[in-house]
């Protein structure tokens, strides 16, 4: 047979999610593809969705890839910002020359990645404009609902504050749109400390009806860690932001709290001048209130007179330059104005 019309089988291949993303309108995606017994890499990966009930394809942009032949894997990454409303399944498409392999995406993901995917729900986007990337039941594939057609009654939950518990622990304030349910879950992930890093499950406290307090395993031994707080209500994921660290109590709680990136703070060291202590207002001292005395009161009165003809105005004038105070009502009487305040000693 000759060469030129021998077809040879397409090569082995996988691929894993490395990394979801979803800010405001735009969903980021990563991932990495192994292709077994292959002498070279593909010319180009991609990353495609097919709207599961129309069949419209889109193809993301593609913001890197990695593609040399000398590493065990390729990576890609891409993004796209106006998906049209409805579900989307993810695909890794691979490409040599005009052969294009599409591998479903998101059953085999990196460890990092959260089983309850992520959202846009923390920024109370108009419904529309819902992101929600979530896994598929059974294999796990990753898809996104854009204006949450399947997931329409979404629970949602913001932080409100910061303050410390009885023992001095840092709790997290958080409000909820409807009321808590016991598969609601909340979690904190610590960086930067690996003997206490990594995602863990976060205690509650019923504060109100729709009023939670999530007890945050900081200490002072834990100085320079980033800390991030995500809410899984109905296995949608959302990220909360902290608020309030510019009133973070650092000395009753032993460390100071500054803040990060996206909605990310770091444990600091009490006293640590941060970007919220430099930026708020100065104090104002409130104006003491001076104590009421008859001759003010009469000056009052005198200021409060309408101004009419020469001879009113400089007896006005008069008591407004600081007569006595006998002085001021005897001129109130000449003026057969009545005052407006009983004067007493």
């Amino acid at each position: 047979m000759p060469a030129a019309s021998r077809e040879t089988a397409p090569p082995k291949m996988s691929t894993k999610l490395e990394d979801v993303r979803v800010k405001g309108r735009t969903v980021q995606v990563s991932a990495s593809v192994r292709i077994a017994d292959l002498e070279g890499a593909p010319e180009r990966l991609g990353i495609r969705g097919h709207h599961r009930h129309s069949g419209a394809v889109e193809d993301f942009s593609v913001a890197a890839s990695e593609l040399s032949p000398d590493g065990p894997s390729f990576l890609v990454s891409a993004e796209h910002s106006s998906l049209d409303r409805g579900v989307w399944d993810l695909f890794t498409v691979v490409a040599f020359g005009e052969f294009e392999k599409e591998l479903r995406l998101g059953a085999e993901r990196a460890r990092s990645v959260e089983p309850e995917g992520i959202s846009n729900l923390a920024d109370d986007p108009m419904p529309q404009d819902r992101l929600i990337a979530y896994f598929t039941e059974g294999p796990g594939n990753l898809s996104i609902d854009r204006g949450g057609l399947l997931l329409r009654n979404t629970a949602r939950a913001r932080s409100v504050g910061l303050t410390v518990d009885e023992n001095r622990r840092a709790m997290m304030l958080v409000q909820t749109a409807g009321v808590p349910k016991e598969s609601d879950e909340y979690f904190c992930y610590l960086e930067g400390i690996p003997q206490h890093g990594g995602r863990q499950l976060l205690p509650t406290v019923q504060l109100g009806d729709r009023l939670l307090g999530l007890r945050l395993p900081l200490t002072a031994e834990m100085i320079g860690a980033t800390v991030t707080v995500s809410a899984a209500l109905n296995k949608v994921r959302t990220p909360l932001q902290f608020v309030g660290t510019e009133f973070w109590p650092a000395r009753a709680a032993g460390f100071g709290l500054a803040e990060g990136e996206d909605g990310s703070v770091v444990v600091v060291k009490p006293g640590t001048r941060t970007r919220e202590r430099s930026a708020a207002k100065p104090f104002t001292p409130r104006r003491v209130k001076q104590r009421s005395t008859p001759r003010a009161r009469a000056a009052a009165a005198a200021k409060s007179l309408p101004v009419v003809g020469p001879a009113l105005t400089r007896a006005v004038r008069t008591v407004r330059g600081g007569a006595r105070e006998r002085a001021d009502l005897d001129l109130l009487v000449a003026m057969e104005v009545p005052p407006p305040v009983e004067f007493r000693r």
